[in-house]
């Protein structure tokens, strides 16, 4: 199975630690540490049979393989600690499998005795190649969607009728803070500088085409 360490996957996407954390606690990438990589963890495995252990309650992984479950254990089910945190107690041999959803699954499932911290995974887990490919594809296709004609022009609505309104007019009964499109863009300008799409330039375009699209619909009615 191919895989990549954590520091290549955020050399690969250019991206913080804090933005794999994320993805990791929302279950949008399901981690995994290399069997032997777990030397010295204990577990308690829900299935001795299949794995064709002694009925046991622990298992101390040692330097090889140790129960047939192959060269990956995958973490499951994070348990959120805070916004930016989350520990894992559950390990599977797959990451897809739910489990408690099927009865006499060839899949095994075993119970950390200490936690495997978020840090940890960052330093010492993977993550197989077909997951990040696949989070690739669905980011590239959501991305690459664009609007339609009519949601761009019910966008265009919207600023239209918040111009209109926020924008005091000659002997208007609505009183308000601006009285021109000037006031109104140099105010977004200065309350959200830096963030997209805010910009002077930007926004009077935008402005520009609410304008027109507004007075064509109304040359319709």
């Amino acid at each position: 199975m191919e895989y990549l360490t954590f520091p290549e996957l955020i050399q690969r996407w250019q991206c913080r630690d804090i933005d794999i954390c994320h993805l990791i606690i929302q279950e949008k990438l399901i981690p995994s540490f290399w069997v032997r990589g777990l030397c010295g963890k204990t577990v308690n495995f829900e299935n001795d049979e299949i794995l064709g252990l002694q009925p046991i309650e622990e298992y101390n992984f040692g330097p090889d393989y140790g129960p047939n479950i192959g060269p990956f254990l995958f973490l499951r089910y994070p348990y959120q600690n805070s916004l930016s945190d989350c520990s894992f107690s559950l390990g599977c041999d797959s990451p897809l499998i739910e489990k408690n959803v099927t009865i006499n699954t060839e899949n095994c499932w075993c119970t950390f005795n200490e936690p495997i911290s978020l840090q940890e995974v960052l330093n010492n887990g993977t993550i197989t190649l077909m997951q990040i490919i696949n989070y690739e594809a669905c980011s590239l296709n959501a991305t690459s969607s664009e609007l339609s004609k009519k949601e761009r022009a019910g966008l265009l609505n919207i600023i239209g009728c918040m111009i209109e309104l926020f924008i005091e007019k000659p002997n208007s009964i609505r009183r308000s803070a601006f009285t021109s499109d000037a006031q109104v863009i140099a105010t977004i300008e200065d309350l959200y500088k830096g963030l997209p799409g805010t910009g002077k330039s930007n926004v009077q375009t935008k402005f520009a085409e609410a304008k027109r699209n507004m007075a064509e619909y109304l040359l319709t009615k």
